[in-house]
Formats: C-alpha cells, sequence, structure tokens
C-alpha cells in the first residue's frame, strides 16, 4: 500500500518550514530522520527498515513501505534546507520529553542491526544537537 509519503517527502523537504508544522510534515520530517540515520553508515539492513517502519506505524498509524524509507534516506540529494536545520525549527514545536524520545528512536534505528559506528554516531551527534538535547538529557539512549 503506497502511504505517498515519498512525493510528499520532496514537497516538505525541499521549502522552508513554516512556523506550524502540519501533522503531514510531522511525519515526513520523523520519516527522513529515521531513514537518514538506517543510511548514516551508507546501507540500509533490513532490520533498520522494519525499525523505522514499526516506529512509523507506532508514531503516525502510517505505513511506511520500503520505497518511503529509501527515497527518504537519500532526501539531502535534493533538499534546499538541510536536514539538521529544519530538524532544529522542528523540534521547537516539541516538548523535551518528545525530543528526547525521537532521540531514542533514531538511535534505535542506527543500532538496529547490531552495530554503531562513527558515521551512525555523527548523525546521532548532528540529531541531537538540532533537537537541542544536550548530553545528559541523553545518558538513558547510551543505557
Amino acid at each position: 500500500m503506497k502511504t505517498g509519503l515519498e512525493a510528499k517527502a520532496w514537497k516538505v523537504l525541499t521549502r522552508p518550514l513554516k512556523k506550524k508544522i502540519s501533522d503531514e510534515a510531522n511525519a515526513v520530517l520523523l520519516l527522513t530522520t529515521l531513514a537518514r540515520g538506517a543510511s548514516a553508515d551508507t546501507n540500509v539492513s533490513v532490520l533498520e527498515l522494519k525499525k523505522v517502519q514499526e516506529i512509523m506505524k507506532k508514531e503516525t498509524g502510517l505505513e511506511a513501505i520500503s520505497s518511503d524509507v529509501y527515497i527518504a534516506s537519500k532526501s539531502q540529494l535534493f533538499e534546499k534546507v538541510p536536514l539538521e536545520k529544519s530538524v532544529y525549527r522542528w523540534s521547537k514545536s516539541m516538548p523535551s520529553g518528545r525530543r528526547h524520545s525521537l532521540a531514542v528512536e533514531i538511535a534505535e534505528v542506527c543500532k538496529a542491526d547490531g552495530e554503531f559506528n562513527d558515521m551512525e554516531a555523527a548523525y546521532f551527534n548532528a540529531m541531537a544537537k538540532s533537537l537541542r538535547l544536550t548530553p545528559s538529557q541523553l545518558i538513558s539512549v547510551a543505557a
């Protein structure tokens, strides 16, 4: 079943964000943030793909198909605004608990294949900074 997120992703990620972020934009940003985590080591494993799909279903109720995830994982090729900047602006509309749980979800995706390498660590650190989280707020992610 196509969700249409792959087409909507380009619309959201290729234009500057507005102050109020719609549910659709939230879903696209979540998908893109998680998918980029899955591809941070240049390879999207089946386990990472399944983790992204699981989180998307839980958080948005949408079923992200494989192509949604793969396209979102490569969206940096087409974006006009860097993902880090979009996530920073998106985080302003989130309570701190949601920002923290998103960081946990990103870590879960990055570690889903049983590895956590330097490229994934760099991506996680960039997203944590964009989510305006401090090292002490992230201590539970390391556990």
